[in-house]
């Protein structure tokens, strides 16, 4: 079975979040989700705060476009989210996110879980160009061995 975009944002979010609580010392950090309303307006799936005033990281979660674990992994970028975005990752340099977890089967993430982010990436959106669909390539990174779990 194919795994949907909100069971990579729970699974994924959860990590991440032990991942900032624990080895970046933020015990405090938490994920605050957005409504569809909110997510509309800003283009944002969650972010990741330390308190009510301050924010940390801002992520939009993508699902690969397959309906099996071939190579490459296909995203689609909706460009009035992406304009949104890029407009917020240039007052916010370094902390808005694409997150893009290359699990398409239940059977691939149940066997990864609870090191998901050893395959997911992250592309920071202030990087790219302002335009959806110019893009020949793009560069992002995993957070992989960082504050793996033992």
């Amino acid at each position: 079975m194919r795994v949907s975009e909100k069971s990579l944002e729970l699974n994924v979010g959860a990590e991440l979040l032990w991942m900032l609580r624990s080895s970046w010392h933020m015990p405090k950090a938490y994920l605050r989700g957005l409504t569809q309303r909110e997510e509309s307006q800003q283009g944002v799936d969650c972010f990741a705060q330390l308190s009510t005033k301050a924010r940390l990281l801002a992520f939009q979660f993508k699902a690969p476009l397959m309906k099996s674990e071939d190579l490459p992994y296909r995203y689609t970028l909706n460009r009035k989210q992406h304009e949104l975005l890029f407009t917020l990752a240039q007052g916010w340099p370094d902390s808005v996110y694409y997150v893009l977890p290359y699990y398409i089967t239940e059977s691939k993430l149940q066997t990864d879980i609870p090191r998901l982010l050893q395959d997911t990436w992250f592309l920071d959106i202030g990087q790219m160009e302002t335009s959806v669909g110019v893009h020949d390539t793009m560069f992002g990174f995993r957070l992989g061995g960082m504050g793996s779990r033992p």
